[in-house]
């Protein structure tokens, strides 16, 4: 009887795709129910996959405890039509659907709605939580980049649906989520203001709604509330993560504060003394994310006191390996630079590899459940180890080992790095150089200039040493940013904004109509934000002369009220004099969709946004630099043609 309905079921199928099945996913049946298959088929006529071959899926499984873990699937060809055959868990509620190229670069994401599908009972009715737990899949979606920031709008149906059929659902966490949704567009805001107040009335709230109702205060600004309810927390869960997290900041800034080595060292032995009692996993991790923080800028005091084994014996008793790896990775990389402690560098790098070999062992043998894909998570793992790998291979070439080297670093920029990694492919071409290899050298630079990922200083020495190559390899570079970028550039109105720069002087957005804009959302706590002004500072120097082109920086989403002092002590140690606006209300951030800092918004001269970049990578800052200086030159250019 099954055989007979499943041949039903694909005759049907192929009756309704011979009918013309419109363009993007369609699936059967119309309502799948727990334990059914669910047959996909996709169309990718009119989307951005129209000329490609090879398509896949990203999967997303939904499941009910929300841990939506992802895998990466091949349509197969079925009478000349893209289908798969998916059998979801019996703990999946929903699963969201992201068409896809061969490289993964390419993603339909049906003008940014997606594709999803809402599991049923056998009454054919949704499942609860099926919805919003699809709309907690496309927040995090849009926070890892697969989806723009307005698909926040679907998460926001998703879960009002959710309210409308399951209404006791609306006590839950979902309202974390469902807030966010609310605090991403300022249209949103009166509701957000409302459902808060409703929340806040509940008498029994948890130490996680107290935190959601901090966190939603602190978006609105409303400071009154943020203090009342930060306050009522501590007093009702004194032991809980977030009441930890509050106590460890203040022990945070004591650190910064401390004068000498000694007393820096007292307060990392305190913090490890008094905490050892938690049982709270996110408790934990947060005293073990600041000793690992501690310990970073403890090093150098511990190795001019000759007490290097240990300050290294104090971060394995952190105990998290990846932090392990990574900061001995950072020390080691730090000493090879100055030509310091090289014996004891390898050390620490030897280390690192061994940790990370394990890892990508772990993660090729064996199959798990992740948001990402296991695909995505040897890539960051190869990455990883490439980075570590080029290290050694750096500290081998400074004790004269240049054969040794040269084995590690081809490793790193090609084996693992696959060319991608700008400043392993870097480290090896100038050891090839040195080691009397030019030619190899020079067809590496050949390679990773034509696909876009060689550093300044290799784009400078090739430019210098291979006149005659110069103009095809830069053609074919300019190509590969072409080819790249275009496809990310896009054509939307910018919302205007008037606020105040660093001099207490209007600054308007309609002032500036006529130049190239470059528009730049960060905050005083953002680690990668500030990292990334160096290397504004270059793009602003080599256009420095360019009246047609402006940069504006919008501080923004501050947790401190004394940012204003923090913007003028971050300039000032820069050395920079960036046109600041403050962004107060965070009402202009929210204008603009944007979630995660830095954010970045490329504006042309008729006053459309053309591009948008989230995000900065301190291990490819070249890759930053010349993606920004790319589109400048391109709407420039496209300025001078019209």
């Amino acid at each position: 009887m099954k055989n007979v309905i499943l041949l039903l079921l694909i005759v049907l199928s192929n009756l309704f795709i011979a009918k013309g099945q419109k363009s993007g996913i369609s699936f059967l049946p119309e309502k799948p129910r727990l334990g059914q298959n669910i047959h996909i088929y996709y169309n990718p006529k009119g989307t951005p996959l129209d000329t490609c071959k090879n398509i896949k899926a990203l999967i997303y499984y939904v499941r009910s405890d929300n841990k939506t873990y992802a895998i990466d699937m091949n349509f197969d060809t079925e009478n000349n039509n893209l289908m798969l055959i998916l059998k979801p868990d019996n703990d999946v509620v929903s699963i969201v659907i992201i068409p896809t190229n061969e490289s993964f670069d390419i993603l339909d994401t049906n003008n940014n709605l997606s594709y999803y599908i809402i599991l049923h009972d056998n009454k054919e009715i949704p499942l609860k939580g099926s919805y919003a737990d699809t709309g907690i899949a496309y927040c995090r979606l849009i926070n890892s980049n697969k989806l723009k920031n307005d698909a926040m709008n679907i998460a926001k149906e998703l879960f009002e649906t959710e309210f409308e059929k399951y209404p006791l659902t609306k006590r839950s966490w979902y309202m974390k989520f469902y807030f966010n949704t609310l605090s991403s567009d300022i249209k949103n805001r009166k509701l957000l203001e409302i459902e808060l107040e409703q929340f806040a009335k509940i008498e029994d709230l948890n130490e996680d709604e107290f935190q959601t109702l901090i966190e939603n205060y602190k978006q609105l600004k409303n400071i009154k509330n943020v203090d009342y309810f930060t306050n009522l927390q501590q007093i009702r869960f004194p032991d809980d993560n977030y009441a930890i997290q509050n106590k460890v900041m203040k022990i945070q800034l004591a650190f910064s504060k401390a004068l000498n080595f000694e007393e820096k060292k007292n307060i990392y032995e305190s913090l490890v003394k008094d905490y050892a009692y938690l049982t709270n996993e996110l408790a934990i991790r947060y005293v073990k994310t600041t000793q690992i923080l501690f310990l970073m800028r403890l090093y150098k005091d511990y190795f001019e006191r000759n007490k290097w084994k240990d300050w290294y014996q104090l971060l394995l008793d952190v105990n998290i390996e990846d932090s392990i790896a990574s900061i001995s990775n950072l020390v080691a990389s730090d000493f090879c630079k100055t030509g310091v402690y090289l014996d004891i560098a390898e050390k620490l790098i030897i280390n690192s590899i061994d940790i990370t070999e394990r890892d990508l062992l772990k993660l090729n043998n064996n199959s798990f459940q992740s948001f990402l894909t296991k695909r995505e998570m040897i890539q960051i793992k190869e990455e990883k180890f490439a980075n570590y790998l080029s290290t050694y291979g750096c500290i081998l070439k400074k004790k004269n080992k240049y054969e040794e080297a040269l084995v590690l670093l081809r490793k790193s920029a090609v084996d693992y790095g696959k060319r991608q990694l700008i400043y392993c492919n870097e480290a090896y071409i100038f050891t090839l150089i040195e080691s009397g290899m030019e030619q190899e050298a020079q067809q590496e630079m050949k390679i990773i200039m034509g696909i876009g990922k060689a550093s300044t200083a290799v784009s400078k020495l090739f430019k210098e040493t291979y006149l005659d190559d110069v103009e095809i390899i830069q053609k074919q570079e300019y190509k590969f940013w072409e080819n790249s970028l275009k496809k990310q550039m896009v054509k939307q109105v910018s919302p205007n904004f008037s606020l105040l720069n660093r001099k207490g002087e209007v600054v308007d957005l309609r002032q500036l109509k006529g130049k190239v804009i470059v528009v730049d959302f960060w905050a005083t706590w953002c680690g990668p934000c500030i990292a990334s002004f160096d290397y504004f500072y270059d793009i602003m120097k080599k256009h420095e002369n360019d009246s047609t082109l402006a940069f504006v920086f919008i501080d923004t989403k501050e947790k401190d009220a004394r940012y204003k002092e923090k913007v003028e002590q971050i300039m000032e140690k820069k050395g920079q004099n960036f046109n600041v606006l403050f962004d107060d209300t965070d009402e202009i951030a929210q204008s603009y969709g944007v979630i995660n800092l830095p954010t970045k918004f490329i504006i042309d001269r008729n006053g459309y946004i053309r591009f948008k970049d989230i995000g900065f990578d301190i291990n490819k800052p070249d890759e930053f630099v010349k993606k920004v200086n790319w589109v400048i030159d391109f709407l420039k250019e496209e300025l001078v043609q019209k």
